[in-house]
């Protein structure tokens, strides 16, 4: 369940961008549309928990991960969020194999190559386990 009640963001000392409540039900979709400027990134960020709302409540399943520390919000997100940027976020330096194991370890969980294998295999990446993820087209990079 994500839901969201009472909702308003401000960019530094500008009017606050009012949102409306949300309420979605497990495995329910929804479409965001606006005009450019009017919120939607801001809005999918508070959603996200990667800003933190001026006033009103983020709820996914029992949790307000709006009144979560730093820490437990970087753990929650990263067990039960998944946020696909236009631009990836890779540590340059490590494969993509060290990367995808940093994620685990991020989130909080054990790290488990079997696992990255088996996601990788799916996104029919596997080939490209031990690649530099400079090696990755866009398109690669986002799966």
């Amino acid at each position: 369940m994500l839901q969201t009640s009472n909702l308003a963001f401000a960019y530094g000392s500008s009017e606050p961008i009012h949102f409306p409540d949300i309420a979605f039900s497990s495995g329910e979709q929804g479409l965001l549309l606006g005009e450019s400027g009017s919120g939607k990134t801001t809005l999918l960020h508070l959603l996200g928990g990667l800003r933190t709302p001026t006033k009103g409540e983020v709820r996914i399943g029992e949790t307000v991960i709006n009144q979560l520390s730093s820490a437990k919000l970087d753990t929650f997100r990263g067990q039960n969020i998944g946020i696909i940027f236009q631009q990836a976020h890779f540590v340059r330096a490590l494969s993509v194999l060290e990367n995808l194991k940093l994620a685990q370890k991020l989130a909080g969980l054990p790290t488990n190559k079997e696992r990255i294998v088996e996601v990788l295999e799916h996104l029919n990446l596997g080939y490209k386990i031990n690649a530099s993820t400079k090696e990755l087209s866009v398109g690669e990079q986002q799966r």
